[in-house]
């Protein structure tokens, strides 16, 4: 086989795309946590997430960093309709500006119960994919529900804020 030469063009996309997704697990809460607990995978591609996810049930996900979105997440899953696999890109709209994690905008999405956990095998090394139910994987990471100001109890000593 022969060697290929890699353009300046080539090395300066994959730095583009790798220093945006580093950046990203490093600034977007919780991202970094979710890589290190095998949550979040980074280098997997389209067609390795749909071998994982081939004959798994409807509901069954698979998080990943986007190959053409450097920085943004993909959810890869199992449709109920068809057992098909769909992959949804998770915009700034899902998260930022709505003020809200990734994990809190999956744990709303009724679609997704299942999330395939990243691991490898010690003695093989080989990768591993390990279902976990949504809301376990998920419990460390997603924020508890607001209170209604009705619910949030008053400090003794002060009142609550009048109209």
């Amino acid at each position: 086989t022969g060697a290929q030469n890699v353009t300046a063009a080539q090395v300066s996309e994959i730095w583009r795309w790798f220093g945006t997704t580093l950046a990203a697990l490093r600034y977007q809460r919780p991202l970094g946590a979710m890589w290190h607990a095998g949550l979040l995978y980074g280098l997997l591609k389209r067609d390795d997430v749909e071998r994982a996810l081939a004959n798994q049930p409807p509901g069954t996900f698979v998080l990943r960093f986007s190959e053409t979105n450097a920085g943004q997440v993909g959810v890869a899953y199992v449709a109920a309709e068809g057992g098909r696999v769909r992959h949804y890109l998770v915009t700034p709209s899902d998260i930022a500006g709505a003020k809200r994690s990734l994990c809190d905008f999956l744990h709303e999405q009724a679609q997704f119960t299942t999330l395939l956990r990243y691991a490898v095998d010690p003695s093989n090394g080989t990768p591993t994919f390990t279902p976990t139910a949504k809301d376990d994987a998920l419990r460390d990471f997603v924020r508890p529900p607001k209170r209604n100001a009705s619910e949030t109890e008053t400090p003794e000593g002060y009142e609550p804020l009048a109209m």
